[in-house]
């Protein structure tokens, strides 16, 4: 009797991205950081209560970075994992192809993010959109799609799997949280609290993009393998 695989454990996803985020570890976090540098210039906002000031950090600058970021660097982590290595001219290739989509989806979500996150139900309600849609970038990217396409994806993908998608990204970012409540209790300047953000995020990021590669992967050969697929956190293969 066949039975249906259940998904990939957290830890091994997490010992997969890690391997992965080592072996590319300066082009991956020079690239996130970037990134970060720019959307924590035009969102960064540091919210006197610990609470709102987490939540905002972490559900509006961290998502609307990372997602962004994701245009650059997934595309870098494919060829690293086909190929053992990874060029710089693949993060203009990515952002040529996939920016548009993942910017223009990205951005109504942080949008509303930041509206929901003054008030603790706004805060849950956040989690769950940026738990429900983050796979979003994966989709534009793996897959080509669109801005919608991309969007209704990831819903797809993450139906029923909510508590463990929560779960896994909540666990990848973790150090990131950390770090912004440290930097939240320390009280620091605006400026180098900008900074100590900015960096952590650029270390951050590549993992958790990495991790979200991996659970898009394992979800979508949930969605359509055959009862005695084994486990495997590869995309599914094709023959010509």
């Amino acid at each position: 009797m066949h039975t249906k695989r259940q998904p990939i454990v957290a830890s091994e996803l997490y010992e997969e991205a890690t391997d992965l985020y080592r072996r590319a570890f300066f082009p991956l976090a020079s690239t996130a950081g970037g990134i970060a540098l720019v959307i924590n210039g035009l969102l960064f906002l540091n919210p006197d209560p610990l609470v709102l000031n987490v939540a905002w950090v972490t559900l509006v600058n961290f998502f609307a970075a990372a997602t962004i970021s994701a245009a650059l660097i997934l595309p870098m982590v494919i060829e690293l994992r086909a190929t053992g290595t990874t060029s710089p001219v693949t993060r203009i290739t990515g952002l040529r192809n996939h920016g548009k989509h993942v910017v223009l989806a990205t951005i109504p979500l942080a949008l509303v993010n930041g509206l929901l996150v003054f008030t603790i139900l706004g805060i849950a309600l956040a989690i769950f959109i940026s738990a429900r849609f983050g796979l979003l970038a994966a989709a534009a990217v793996v897959e080509d799609q669109d801005v919608t396409d991309s969007l209704a994806r990831s819903w797809e993908l993450t139906q029923g799997l909510l508590l463990r998608t929560s779960g896994v990204l909540l666990g990848a970012i973790a150090p990131f949280v950390a770090a912004t409540v440290a930097l939240a209790w320390l009280d620091l300047s605006y400026r180098v609290t900008f900074v100590a953000i900015t960096v952590a995020e650029g270390l951050v990021i590549p993992f958790v993009l990495v991790v979200i590669l991996l659970l898009f992967e394992d979800y979508r050969t949930l969605e359509s393998e055959p009862d005695d697929f084994g486990p495997s956190i590869s995309p599914p293969k094709t023959s010509l």
